[in-house]
């Protein structure tokens, strides 16, 4: 956590200097997540695939003073990574926010396939 929620959002927007790089990185244009007051996303190759697939997701977000980082890597798509991702993110955000704490279904894509 961090002393303001402002603190927390400027952690988010400079996420990309903050955290260790990832293989074949590239942020995400105009992502949002319900709830969450800053989010960036990325996109990389996890290194568990052959070759340079792109099969991770990597959500950054703050909510108030919190800031959270959802992971997923060697999905079988880049598209199954971010929807992976995304349904995490919101269940954090929901469980941040006083919301229900719901565990997403996260089945889909999943399998490395």
């Amino acid at each position: 956590t961090f002393g303001t929620p402002e603190d927390a959002a400027t952690a988010v927007e400079q996420s990309a200097e903050l955290f260790t790089r990832l293989e074949n990185q590239q942020a995400v244009e105009d992502v949002s997540l319900d709830g969450a007051d800053a989010v960036q996303a990325y996109r990389y190759s996890s290194g568990n695939r052959e070759g340079d697939a792109l099969d991770g997701y990597r959500l950054v977000f703050s909510t108030g003073t919190s800031l959270s980082v959802i992971d997923v890597q060697g999905a079988g798509s880049e598209a199954a990574a971010a929807e992976t991702a995304t349904r995490l993110a919101s269940a954090q955000v929901a469980c941040q926010t006083g919301s229900t704490c719901e565990t997403p279904d996260i089945s889909t894509g999943l399998d490395g396939q």
